[in-house]
């Protein structure tokens, strides 16, 4: 069974355009006829279906019992999502990706009219691989480490199972802080917990404006780790109420306000009130001159000494104890090296003769050649 979902009825004759080949490739077959309602968005075929030598039959008015596998196999895949969906107590919103794992499993599900075999493995000729099953809408933790932008970012989220990707070969785990789609190989799974119903319950009930290119399973997205994460971008259910939980100080805000009480809640850490006498406050270095000297005039300038904050005045000693610094009595300590620079390399006779060291060197080389 293959499931497309589509924005609308005007999209039914691309979606069979691609159809269409793929099944004439792949299973070497052809089809013969076309059985439909007399629904609008089937008229849009008719041209296509004569062109490609295909009978289109449409049911009478009123009469889906002509129809009744289809109509069967549309009632089995809703209800099984919507079983799906009140399981994990997900949104609506997420209807589309719960009727995809809705085929993916029936497709992998054995049933008596088959033999005890599943359209998988008649279709392809080969057992499904379960190591992919997983509940849907469970507690999942994936590999974030390529999506982070920065060293400190998590390796990893708690994120919301929906469903395995056939055209990735990948899981997609929704994170309802950010609302993205993360697409991850790598995921752990706790199928037991359901984070809908504890640690997002809060998501759950917030109408999320979600647009179908960005939900869609099957939007096309690049593969450019570095410039933007393999995730689909969904707006933020909490754009405004998430404000409430950050605190950001503009440019004038003073560092730091202990004794201002209107100050205290725009900051969601409480501040103890500490009394600070004003003139410790208000007290400032005298101004500092320099004086740079350059060869054809003089340039003074005076810079004015920074305030620090009152925390971070320099402390004063109030212990008993006389030190040097007290005094004034500090001396710079000196260190005697004594190094016996080497002369540098000469170029010719006249500069080599100038130094005792290559002096003592040319008569060693000399008395050498002498000797032997």
């Amino acid at each position: 069974m293959w499931l497309h979902t589509i924005q609308s009825k005007h999209e039914v004759l691309d979606v069979f355009k691609t159809l269409h080949p793929l099944l004439k490739r792949r299973f070497q077959t052809k089809i013969l006829s076309f059985y439909t309602n007399g629904g609008g968005e089937f008229q849009s075929l008719t041209s296509y279906l004569k062109s490609q030598g295909i009978e289109h039959l449409i049911s009478p008015p009123y009469t889906p019992q002509r129809v009744a596998v289809v109509e069967r196999r549309h009632r089995h895949v809703v209800e099984t999502a919507k079983t799906l969906m009140h399981q994990a107590s997900l949104p609506s919103t997420f209807w589309s990706f719960a009727c995809h794992q809705t085929v993916f499993l029936i497709n992998r599900m054995t049933t008596p009219n088959l033999k005890d075999k599943c359209p998988y493995e008649l279709l392809f000729q080969e057992s499904p691989n379960y190591d992919n099953v997983k509940i849907f809408g469970c507690l999942c933790y994936p590999w974030l480490k390529p999506y982070a932008q920065h060293k400190l970012d998590s390796k990893s989220k708690p994120c919301v199972y929906l469903g395995f990707s056939n055209k990735y070969y990948c899981h997609q785990c929704f994170d309802p802080t950010t609302s993205k789609v993360y697409l991850s190989r790598d995921v752990v799974f706790f199928e037991t917990s359901y984070p809908f119903t504890n640690i997002f319950s809060k998501y759950k009930n917030q109408h999320l404006k979600i647009s179908w290119d960005d939900l869609s399973p099957s939007t096309e997205m690049h593969n450019d780790i570095p410039t933007a994460p393999h995730c689909l971008e969904l707006p933020h259910p909490l754009s405004t109420g998430a404000q409430r939980y950050l605190s950001v100080p503009s440019s004038t805000t003073p560092l730091l306000s202990l004794n201002n009480p209107e100050n205290t809640s725009a900051s969601p850490y409480p501040i103890q009130s500490t009394h600070i006498p004003l003139s410790s406050v208000t007290t400032s270095k005298p101004p500092i001159t320099q004086t740079y000297r350059r060869r054809t005039s003089t340039v003074t300038t005076s810079v004015q000494a920074p305030q620090l904050p009152p925390l971070l005045q320099p402390d004063t000693c109030s212990h008993q104890m006389v030190t040097h610094s007290q005094t004034n009595s500090l001396k710079p300590k000196s260190f005697l090296v004594k190094t016996n620079p080497s002369p540098p390399i000469p170029c010719s006779f006249r500069q080599a003769q100038l130094y005792p060291q290559w002096q003592e060197a040319m008569k060693a080389k000399y008395d050498a050649l002498i000797r032997n």
